[in-house]
């Protein structure tokens, strides 16, 4: 015998938070309802005791190298033997909500995914878009075949965030030896990197690896963020290079990454580092070399500090930013001139004004007048 269902929510009026809060301020005596009800996540997240479907929760994180819309990363990690088999499971996990993949690679199967060729690679990434969603591998000592393979694939999206992940020391640590010297691994990262770098600005190249663990037991694990910060800090303690006209040279660590929650010993860890050379660049590459023991290093570019030609009767100083002049060897005796300030470039305010624009094209006039009389 069925029964129609009884209207239950009949018998009550319409939710009215405005009543439910006189109820809560009168339980509350005195606190007030954002100290004593609201708590934050360590993300800056606030979780409310009532929420609404017109509430929402905004996360405060970097989300430079995320979808703004979109602020975690979830990121699945791919090693069934199959290439094909993998790439169906990538393409489920993507669809269900995932938003990048960490792709374990082994050539034999046993650890990751059986991939020894650019056609393998192809068969596990089949389907996925590498510039929506950013790709990483695990490839060991196969690193920068590997990494090679996939910025093959990525040929047509330059800007992918692709994390190339070359981390032969690791792959050393855990293996107890590597397949001829290491030092021609490190070599070869350096190489493929300097290679990548230049056609994947947003792509993360060299990784410091440790072992995860839950922090409760830090033995059980290895910190990578660990061995990065040793290894900066033995930076720091470098003697580098000076030049009596260009002065010494300086560097700035401007990116870190790494590990994936408070409560986890760090698996991994980059940083990106700039030299300001005054010289040639080799020396600087050799001290480096002391901290190989506690990471990868990766030389992806090198820009020549340079002497340029001076003008008898123009003002002339010494700058430590890079310039184009080095690679423009075609274009006769260069000369670097121009109006503005190095101390406004990449900020918020950086400009040029009106007057130094005018001023500029005077100048520019006078020396050309110059060099036209001179021959210079």
């Amino acid at each position: 015998m069925n029964h129609p269902p009884t209207p239950l929510a009949e018998d009550f009026g319409a939710p009215d938070r405005s009543k439910w809060m006189a109820l809560v301020e009168k339980t509350l005596k005195g606190q007030t309802f954002d100290d004593a009800l609201i708590t934050r996540t360590p993300d800056g997240v606030a979780i409310q005791p009532l929420y609404t479907s017109g509430d929402g929760a905004v996360v405060a994180r970097d989300l430079r190298a995320r979808d703004a819309e979109r602020p975690w990363d979830l990121r699945m990690r791919a090693a069934h033997p199959d290439p094909r088999q993998a790439a169906a499971e990538i393409m489920k996990d993507l669809e269900g909500g995932a938003a990048s993949v960490l792709l374990a690679l082994d050539p034999a199967g046993v650890d990751g995914v059986a991939v020894g060729s650019p056609q393998d690679l192809a068969q596990a990434l089949n389907g996925v878009l590498l510039d929506l969603a950013p790709v990483a591998l695990d490839a060991g000592f196969l690193g920068p075949k590997a990494a090679d393979w996939l910025g093959g694939l990525a040929k047509a999206a330059p800007n992918a965030p692709l994390a190339f992940h070359m981390d032969p020391l690791t792959a050393f640590a855990q293996a107890g030896a590597s397949p001829g010297p290491i030092e021609s691994h490190l070599i070869s990262v350096a190489t493929v990197g300097a290679r990548l770098s230049q056609t994947y600005a947003k792509a993360s190249l060299v990784l410091a690896t440790g072992r995860a663990a839950h922090s409760s037991f830090p033995e059980l694990g290895e910190s990578a963020i660990d061995k990065l910060l040793d290894a900066l800090m033995v930076v720091r303690g470098l003697e580098l290079p000076a030049d009596p006209e260009l002065g010494r040279t300086h560097y700035t660590v401007g990116l870190i990454d790494g590990g994936v929650a408070p409560n986890v010993v760090s698996p991994h860890a980059s940083a990106e580092l700039m030299f300001r050379i005054v010289g040639d660049g080799a020396p600087i590459y050799e001290a480096l070399r002391v901290v190989e023991g506690l990471v990868a290093l990766e030389h992806i570019l090198e820009i020549p500090a340079v002497h340029l030609h001076r003008v008898a009767g123009f003002e002339t100083a010494v700058f430590p930013y890079t310039t184009d002049v080095p690679v423009l060897t075609r274009w006769g005796r260069p000369l670097l001139i121009g109006p503005g300030s190095i101390h406004t470039a990449h900020t918020d305010h950086e400009h040029v004004s009106i007057d130094e624009l005018r001023q500029a094209v005077d100048l520019y006039e006078t020396l050309a007048m110059r060099l036209l009389t001179t021959g210079e």
